[in-house]
């Protein structure tokens, strides 16, 4: 009996690490077709790789005692199967890949 609440455990720790990796690898990356777009990346990276987002905004800027850092947010909409996915940029480099509600574009990328 205890062999089987020890595996019962185990199992239950292996699908906790495997959604916890999952939703890890969410947070930094997204994909745009077969191309990868990572936190770090630049604007003209994401550009090149995912092409012209469906929404951009400029938020603001955070300023410093000798710098002033643009923040920019971009929404990728893949169609109602998917969620929308919202980009942070600060200074020009990707900051943040949130997950936002489904799509509703009728036509995916």
């Amino acid at each position: 009996m205890n062999g089987s609440i020890w595996r019962l455990s185990m199992a239950a720790a292996l699908v906790f690490l495997l959604f916890a990796s999952g939703q890890a690898l969410a947070d930094n990356a997204m994909s745009c077709g077969q191309k990868l777009v990572m936190v770090g990346d630049t604007k003209t990276d994401v550009l090149s790789k995912c092409g012209p987002p469906d929404y951009q905004e400029m938020l603001g800027v955070e300023k410093t005692e000798d710098t002033v850092v643009k923040i920019e947010q971009w929404q990728y909409d893949f169609g109602p199967r998917n969620l929308i996915r919202i980009l942070t940029f600060k200074a020009g480099r990707l900051a943040t890949i949130e997950l936002g509600p489904y799509g509703r574009k009728t036509t995916d990328r």
